[in-house]
This record gives structure tokens, sequence and C-alpha cells, in this order.
């Protein structure tokens, strides 16, 4: 079993479920990117960092029942539920994780701010990652997202709270 399959349940289990393939890779980014490892590598993409190996992962907690994959309307388009079946409870307790993460309340904090919230945040510190001075970050930012530009103060607020040392590092 590895650490980004533990990891995944563990947030999974402190959500109690997340709504959206796109949340579930914006929270998973922003988390690594504030230091709790996930093993995951991400790349820039039309909605901000993305990982083709977290997809397959979440995928595969659903084929495996770890997940209900449950279809909710959310705005104008379709999307999915990712609830966690008593099966993760589970897991962790026999793995021995029967005390929730330190990141818990944190988790549920950003679970509840919307997609397009997470999108804003996780570009910021996928930008500040590639070395992007804030000098610069804003009109990058733009570039990159032009319908995020009026969510960026937030956003950049918000990143900071997140990584008060504004590093631009990789997560240990």
């Amino acid at each position: 079993m590895t650490d980004s399959f533990l990891t995944l349940l563990q947030l999974f289990a402190a959500t109690d479920g997340i709504t959206s393939r796109k949340k579930c890779q914006k929270l998973v980014h922003i988390f690594q990117e504030c230091g709790i490892d996930f093993g995951l590598d991400f790349e820039l993409a039309l909605y901000g960092a993305y990982s083709p190996e977290l997809q397959s992962l979440i995928d595969n907690l659903v084929k495996e029942k770890y997940l209900n994959e449950e279809p909710v309307t959310s705005g104008r388009f379709p999307t999915t539920h990712y609830i966690p079946r008593k099966r993760v409870n589970a897991i962790l307790e026999e793995l021995g994780e029967t005390t929730s993460p330190e990141w818990q309340e944190l988790a549920r904090t950003l679970n509840a701010k919307s997609p397009r919230e997470l999108e804003t945040v996780s570009t910021i510190l996928f930008l500040q990652s590639a070395g992007i001075p804030e000098t610069v970050l804003k009109d990058q930012f733009g570039r990159l997202k032009q319908h995020l530009t009026d969510e960026f103060d937030a956003g950049l607020k918000l990143a900071k709270e997140l990584r008060p040392n504004n590093e631009a590092s990789s997560p240990t």
C-alpha cells in the first residue's frame, strides 16, 4: 500500500467526502504544496494543477469500493461526489491510523471553499513553486487564468496563510 493511497484515504475520511474531480485535484495539490506529501507529480493544465496519477488513484478507490461515486448537479454542470465508505475507516484502523491527521481541520476548511477559490490558490502556489517572483505573479496568473483575475487577491492571501514563509520550494 502506497503512502499516496493512505494519505488519500485520510483526506476522504477527514472531509467526509469531496464534490468534483477538480476539487479533489486542487485539495491534494494545495496540501502537497504545504508539505503534506501525497507523493504525486502535478502539471499545469486548463483548470490548474493536475495529476493523472491522482485521478487514477481516485478511480481505483471507486473501483475497489473505498469510495462511493455519486452524480450530482452543481451549478450548470453535472459532477461527482466522492463519499468514503465504512471500509475506509476500517482500513485506516487496521493500519494503525486511528487518530485524525493534524491537518484534518484544514481539510474541512478548504473543502468548504468553491472549486474556483481552490483553483486560484492552487495555481498561485504552483507558480510560486515554479519560481515566479511575487513582483510578476499577478501578471503571470492573469495571463493563465483570465477568468479568475477577480479572485487573485483573496487567493494570494490564503496562499500566504497556508505557506506563511512563502517558500517556493517543493514540500519535504
